[in-house]
């Protein structure tokens, strides 16, 4: 107990001590089915715990699955009021994390996820076809883990074809 304690005071310690968003990556590859689960879940203790992980949102990486992970949660909390001062927030988070790093293909997965399931009223689809695109040209590039979240993905997308990622390897 002592050692878990320990290890987990220094990664902490480590990750305060950083802002870049690189420290944080073989972390959070390490753990992103954790994200991907609560983003394809339905369960608001799952998400909160996700998003509670994440805090603060001081790096692009925790900026974008914060910011995906609350659009995700707008579509389940009530009231209409909440649910779009959430989506709102999210939005803000993944756009800001989107215009820091414009390359990075994981964000745009994650843009591209919320944007197929977003209502339309909400007026954010704009980037799908641009999304999709990026993701299946990059996808050789990505982690096993999210790769194998893009794959379960791909089943349910209209933009996003299995057949296209399995090409694009």
């Amino acid at each position: 107990m002592r050692n878990i304690l320990f290890f987990c005071f220094i990664l902490f310690f480590h990750l305060s001590l950083s802002n870049s968003p690189k420290a944080e990556i073989p972390w959070l590859e390490k753990n992103a089915s954790t994200y991907y689960n609560a983003l394809s879940s339905s369960d608001t203790l799952k998400i909160n715990s996700a998003l509670q992980s994440l805090r603060p949102y001081r790096s692009t990486v925790n900026k974008a699955y914060a910011g995906a992970l609350l659009m995700k949660k707008s579509g389940i909390v009530k009231p209409a009021k909440k649910k779009l001062a959430m989506f709102k927030e999210g939005r803000t988070l993944l756009e800001d994390a989107i215009n820091i790093e414009n390359k990075n293909a994981e964000f745009r997965f994650l843009r591209l996820v919320i944007q197929e399931h977003c209502p339309a009223i909400l007026r954010y689809h704009d980037n799908i076809k641009e999304d999709s695109m990026i993701v299946t040209d990059n996808y050789k590039n990505f982690s096993p883990e999210i790769k194998h979240a893009i794959n379960d993905y791909a089943n349910i997308s209209p933009s996003l074809k299995s057949s296209a990622i399995i090409k694009a390897e």
